[in-house]
C-alpha cells in the first residue's frame, strides 16, 4: 500500500489537476453566432452536416457548425417553429404555428413548399415530427398521431385522440410515441412494430407518464423523460421501464434528450423556479449516474438538444439562443480490449462524480486482487474488491455514502503489482 506520506504528497497536484478539469467543463459550451437570442424550440442536425434550428422567429440554417446562419423561413415569414425532422439525403420537414404549418424542402432548406395537406391533418397544430428509415413521416398533434407514406401529401390518423409531443425510432424500424397533457390525452408511451399501422401501450414501470422526450441510442436502448423530472430506461423494446432519475432533479422539468454514437446520454432541463435544477446533465453509463454538463450556458433553461454527425452537442435555450460544445462529445476514452502485459487501471468515469462512479481495470494474469479506496490522509475508506480474479477486463461501481466531497484515491493490487489513481467526489 502507498504510504500516507506518498498519498498526501499527491493531493495538491491532483487537486489542482481536477480543478483545471472542472474549469474546462465550465467552459465546455460556446454560444453560436446567431441565429437570434430568442427561444430555440427545436434543433435538427442533418446527416449531411447542415444544422436547422426552429425559433419563435422562424427557421434558420447553418452549414458550418453554427459559425454563421441564414434565415430560410418561407417567404421570410415570422413563424414559430415547433419541430423539425428529415429523411437523410432527401426531404426535410418542419411544423410551424399558426396555421396548418407543415413545410417541406427538397434542397436543404433553400426553398420550401407546403405539402398538399388533406383534410385529415389540415389546420391541426403539429407538435412533433419524426421520419423513419422506411420514408414514413409521423406527425404528433393534439388530435393524435398521423402517418404519411408519400412525403406528406396525404395523411392517416393512426392513433386517435392521443396528444403526442415526442417520438423515437429504433434501428429495427419500431416507433415509439409519448406525450403529456397533464391528466388527459396520451398517458404514457405507445409502440408500433408495424410501421404505425397499429399501436400498443408500453408503460410498465412508469411511475410518471407525462412524457416530454424520447430517444433511442445506437444499441436500441430507449430513454424517456417527463414533465416532473423523472427519467426512465428500457432495454427490452419498451416492455419494461426502469427508473434512472437523477436525484438532483428537484423542481425541474425534463425537456429534451440526445444520444451520441458512443451511447452517451444528454438530458436538457427547465425550471420556472429559481431553486429548480436547470441546464444539461450527461450520463456515460446508460443512466446509472449523472453529472452536470451545463456550465457555460448563458441560459440554463434548455428547450432542445441534438448531436451532430461528428459528435458535437447542440443546445437550444429559452432566451439566449443556441450553444455548441467546444469539442465533440465522442472524443472520449477508447480503452484497449486486449489483455495487457502489465496491470492496467483506468480513470474512473464519470469524473468528477456524484453519486456513483465506475472503475475499470485489466489483469495480465489471474490472481488475488484488491481494489481499495483511500482518503487524502491514507485512511482506508472502502474495499471494493478482495478476491481471486481471472485475467482480463473487470469493472466495479462505487456509490459512496456518508463521506464528504474531495479527492479520493483508488489502488489496485494484484500479485506484486499495484496501480493508483485519483478521483473527485462532488456533493
Amino acid at each position: 500500500m502507498k504510504s500516507t506520506h506518498t498519498i498526501g504528497a499527491l493531493t495538491f497536484l491532483l487537486t489542482s489537476f481536477f480543478v483545471s478539469q472542472i474549469s474546462a467543463q465550465e467552459n465546455s459550451w460556446q454560444p453560436l453566432n446567431g441565429p437570434d437570442t430568442t427561444e430555440i424550440n427545436c434543433i435538427c442536425a442533418r446527416a449531411n452536416g447542415s444544422i436547422f434550428v426552429g425559433s419563435s422567429w422562424g427557421i434558420y440554417r447553418s452549414t458550418n457548425l453554427g459559425e454563421s446562419w441564414s434565415n430560410v423561413s418561407p417567404d421570410s415569414q415570422r413563424i414559430k417553429v415547433w419541430s423539425i425532422t428529415e429523411f437523410p439525403g432527401s426531404y426535410i420537414f418542419f411544423s410551424a404555428y399558426p396555421g396548418a404549418g407543415l413545410y417541406r424542402s427538397a434542397d436543404d432548406g433553400l426553398t420550401w413548399q407546403p405539402p398538399n395537406l388533406d383534410n385529415e391533418i389540415n389546420n391541426i397544430p403539429i407538435q412533433s415530427l419524426a421520419g423513419t428509415s422506411a420514408n414514413t413521416l409521423f406527425a404528433g398533434t393534439g388530435g393524435g398521431v398521423f402517418r404519411s407514406t408519400n412525403y406528406g401529401a396525404t395523411w392517416q390518423n393512426v392513433l386517435m385522440s392521443k396528444s403526442t409531443t415526442c417520438f423515437a425510432t429504433t434501428s429495427n424500424g419500431d416507433i415509439f410515441a409519448g406525450g403529456t397533457q397533464q391528466g388527459y390525452g396520451l398517458d404514457g408511451i405507445y409502440r408500433s412494430t408495424t410501421g404505425g399501422a397499429s399501436w400498443v401501450a408500453v408503460d410498465s414501470g412508469l411511475r410518471y407518464s407525462d412524457i416530454t422526450a424520447l430517444v433511442a441510442d445506437s444499441e436500441n436502448r430507449l430513454y424517456a423523460v417527463t414533465y416532473v423530472g423523472a427519467s426512465y430506461r428500457s432495454t427490452n423494446n419498451g416492455d419494461f421501464w426502469t427508473d434512472i432519475s437523477d436525484p438532483n432533479n428537484v423542481g425541474t422539468s425534463c425537456t429534451s434528450l440526445a444520444a451520441n454514437s458512443h451511447e452517451d446520454l444528454f438530458l436538457g432541463r427547465y425550471s420556472h423556479s429559481i431553486a429548480g435544477v436547470k441546464g444539461v446533465s450527461s450520463s456515460h453509463d446508460h443512466g446509472a449516474s449523472w453529472i452536470d454538463f451545463g456550465e457555460g450556458l448563458a441560459d440554463q433553461n434548455i428547450l432542445s438538444l441534438a448531436v451532430t454527425s461528428d459528435g458535437y452537442l447542440l443546445a437550444g435555450t429559452a432566451s439566449a439562443g443556441a450553444f455548441r460544445t467546444k469539442n465533440p462529445t465522442t472524443v472520449v476514452r477508447n480503452l484497449p480490449m486486449s489483455i495487457p502485459n502489465s496491470l492496467t487501471l483506468y480513470q474512473n468515469y464519470p469524473n468528477p462524480f456524484n453519486p456513483s462512479t465506475t472503475i475499470e481495470f485489466q489483469l495480465p494474469a489471474s490472481g488475488f486482487t484488491t481494489l481499495t479506496i483511500y482518503d487524502p490522509l491514507g485512511k482506508e475508506v472502502s474495499r471494493l474488491i478482495s478476491q481471486f480474479l481471472s485475467s482480463g477486463r473487470h469493472k466495479v461501481s462505487w456509490s459512496p455514502y456518508g463521506i464528504s466531497s474531495g479527492v479520493y484515491f483508488y489502488q489496485l493490487t494484484s500479485g506484486r503489482d499495484n496501480k493508483i489513481n485519483a478521483m473527485l467526489l462532488l456533493r
